[in-house]
């Protein structure tokens, strides 16, 4: 009897231990929202690219497990901005988003917009007043310069992804159009290598774009848990970790 009881004493402190352990491994685990943004994000890349993988080593380090949600940036943004993920793994800082989403103070990337252009054009980006009667194509969703986005002098011609903007201005049905650097750069040199012939980059850039792990305001520990990325980010900055993973991607030599 005295054996039966013990055994079903230990039988039940391990059923509530494992009770306990599986809460906390569920508590622990974080949704991530991310887009297809090669050659930075994107599903079939190495570790979901250079940003998600160290979007990844930081969470871990904190003690989640995250796991990546692909989807179109903009629905990938209402998605965090509801609270249906907790992190954007990437995203540009405008004041409108700041209602929305809690920016970390160290960027996750350093980059800078320019404009794409037609190989020959002796145009280059002057300020916004050097866009006058030009149609400029762009993606909605992305948080551009907030002049940019104001200003009423030049036409907004909206497509769904950059393939799309790169065709329209290989056809001339628009001016320009814009995108961070990298990105640009790794489409017509390594996606369509022979755009190179035809199209090139502006030297100018329209500005700095800093790419920021974001998290969603819905979230009850929201500001906690953006110190908490802001603090390991700097630490692996500090001990060349980050350095490593963009040389590892072809990012920095």
């Amino acid at each position: 009897m005295f054996k039966k009881i013990m055994i079903q004493t230990i039988c039940a402190g391990i059923f509530f231990s494992c009770v306990i352990t599986a809460s906390y491994a569920e508590e622990k685990k974080i949704k991530i929202g991310t887009g297809e943004w090669l050659p930075l994000t994107g599903e079939k890349l190495e570790n979901g690219g250079p940003i998600n993988k160290i979007a990844s080593d930081v969470l871990t380090q904190l003690g989640y497990q995250p796991t990546f949600f692909y989807n179109h940036w903009e629905k990938s943004i209402e998605n965090v901005a509801a609270g249906e993920y907790a992190i954007e793994s990437c995203m540009w800082k405008t004041k409108e988003r700041e209602a929305n989403f809690i920016f970390t103070k160290q960027p996750i990337l350093d980059g800078r917009v320019v404009f794409l252009k037609r190989k020959g054009e002796a145009w280059t980006f002057k300020g916004v007043n050097s866009l006058a009667g030009k149609k400029v194509g762009i993606m909605p969703g992305y948080g551009f310069d907030d002049s940019f986005m104001a200003a009423k002098n030049f036409i907004r011609d909206e497509s769904p992804d950059l393939p799309s903007m790169i065709k329209k201005l290989v056809e001339g049905k628009i001016d320009v159009t814009l995108e961070d650097e990298s990105i640009l750069n790794h489409y017509i040199t390594k996606v369509m290598p022979e755009l190179s012939q035809k199209l090139e980059l502006d030297s100018t850039p329209i500005l700095r774009s800093p790419c920021y792990l974001t998290v969603s305001k819905k979230l009850p520990d929201a500001q906690a848990l953006a110190d908490g990325i802001d603090g390991q980010l700097k630490k692996m900055k500090a001990d060349k970790s980050y350095q490593q993973v963009l040389k590892h991607y072809g990012l920095v030599k």
